[in-house]
């Protein structure tokens, strides 16, 4: 099994994803393409060292992933269009509260 990632490395990532939903008026879903394309993406769940931080990774992985796409479209541009804004805005929300629990996880030095 993978080391987790460091926790710089975790925040960079989170930072930058929160980034992309706070400054842009796109639309939400667009919002959180770009959070996945731009940040996110090359985080695997086994860069979380603690569980719940785990399985709120999956469960924002399992939204921007959940549809196939055909061609080279690729699978995030496809779901995170398809996901109503209700749902855009709690994978949103998800993504947020993660940053929060490894900052404040860093925080303790913990």
């Amino acid at each position: 099994m993978p080391l987790p990632a460091s926790d710089d490395y975790l925040r960079e990532k989170l930072d930058a994803a929160v980034g992309c939903l706070a400054t842009s008026a796109e639309p939400i879903q667009h919002r959180l393409q770009a959070a996945w394309n731009g940040a996110l993406g090359p985080l695997t769940p086994e860069d979380f060292a603690d569980a719940s931080e785990r399985e709120r990774f999956e469960r924002i992985h399992a939204a921007v992933t959940k549809l196939n796409a055909p061609g080279d479209v690729g699978q995030v541009p496809v779901s995170t269009a398809a996901i109503a804004d209700e749902r855009a805005e709690e994978v949103a929300r998800e993504i947020v509260e993660l940053r929060d629990a490894v900052v404040g996880r860093a925080l303790r030095g913990s």
